[in-house]
């Protein structure tokens, strides 16, 4: 009689928790997706559920685990996403995303938070204060250097550039001191 007990709860238990696939997702205030489990059966309008503040439209064949809520197949919720080849190496207690592209971010142990595109530029925080560009840097503002001391911006130091002349001491002007002309060549 326990032995049947027993097996019975076993079997219950194992049915609880299942590996799936996503079929097709879609975000609709969560992502909900269609999901094939490893017995091939389909489920539809499974609610996939991630980390606080993390989201993403999963792509067909990422794995899943399935949790079938109170043991009812009729309600099933997915945590996960993880596709193969979709990783960045990192150390114990590190973490970070990647998207198909190969674009992702990773947060270190030593502080360190590193952006990477799917071209390979990257931008990383150093932890030290210091941010680190490897690509080229195109801004749309003004950029001020030293923006706590100072405010002159680039555009300010180029419209100067622009305008200077210098005097020309010992020349023969008549009356007065000779002076170089404006730059022919201007700053852009």
């Amino acid at each position: 009689m326990l032995e049947d007990v027993t097996e019975r709860l076993a079997a219950s238990l194992r049915a609880l928790v299942t590996r799936g696939k996503i079929a097709t997702a879609a975000i609709a205030g969560r992502t909900i997706a269609q999901v094939t489990g490893l017995a091939g059966e389909t489920k539809q309008s499974v609610e996939v559920l991630h980390p606080f503040g993390w989201f993403a439209n999963l792509p067909a064949g990422a794995d899943l685990v399935l949790i079938q809520v109170l043991g009812s197949r009729d309600h099933v919720v997915a945590l996960g996403g993880d596709v193969l080849g979709q990783s960045q190496p990192c150390a114990a207690g590190e973490f970070g995303a990647m998207h198909a592209s190969g674009a992702f971010f990773h947060f270190t142990n030593d502080g360190k938070l590193t952006f990477q595109d799917a071209s390979g530029a990257q931008v990383i925080l150093e932890n030290d204060g210091t941010i680190y560009i490897k690509g080229a840097l195109r801004v749309s503002g003004d950029i001020t250097d030293n923006c706590n001391a100072q405010t002159e911006t680039m555009a300010g130091a180029r419209a100067v550039y622009d305008i200077h002349t210098h005097p020309v001491p010992n020349v023969q002007t008549g009356s007065g001191t000779a002076t170089t002309a404006v730059p022919t060549q201007q700053e852009t």
